[in-house]
């Protein structure tokens, strides 16, 4: 592929990803903002103050759900038994296609159509390779759990 079309992909699928990580994230918050509270006056204060911002990292919610999860207060986890092992799946997802380098050299060209790589810099520099196959399950996980816990409780946010 050329650096054009590298950057294509890239695009497509970081812009993508991250977009539906951040309606994905938001429904977390407000299954939590409601778990914690069934009048919205104070559902909404638990939004802006606590859950709908940068306050409380989504690896920190996750770790309330699983808490929820295990304790039997909630049972999201019941229908779903990978809900959890799913959204710190896409969580590290997000994370590498936000933050780890895109490599658009000689070696990256030579891949196949629909395939990125990113460099991993942490000690050493360490190569990932990011595709279609990839992109889409993302994609999907993503929908299905933002389905999946909006019906939990009778809210939809978009």
């Amino acid at each position: 592929m050329t650096n054009e079309e590298i950057n294509k992909y890239a695009t497509l699928y970081r812009g993508t990803v991250i977009n539906k990580m951040i309606t994905l994230e938001r429904t977390v918050d407000f299954y939590l903002a409601h778990y914690f509270s069934s009048n919205a006056a104070k559902e909404k204060e638990l939004m802006l103050l606590i859950f709908g911002n940068e306050r409380i990292t989504f690896g920190n919610k996750v770790d309330i759900l699983s808490h929820l999860c295990k304790s039997k207060s909630v049972d999201l986890s019941e229908n779903y038994p990978t809900l959890l092992k799913d959204l710190r799946f896409l969580i590290e997802q997000r994370n590498i296609l936000a933050h780890f380098v895109i490599i658009d050299d000689a070696i990256s060209e030579h891949l196949p159509d629909g395939t990125i790589e990113l460099m991993k810099l942490k000690n050493e520099g360490s190569r990932l390779h990011f595709n279609t196959e990839d992109f889409d399950l993302a994609v999907s996980k993503i929908e299905d759990l933002k389905k999946y816990i909006e019906s939990s409780f009778g809210y939809h946010t978009s």
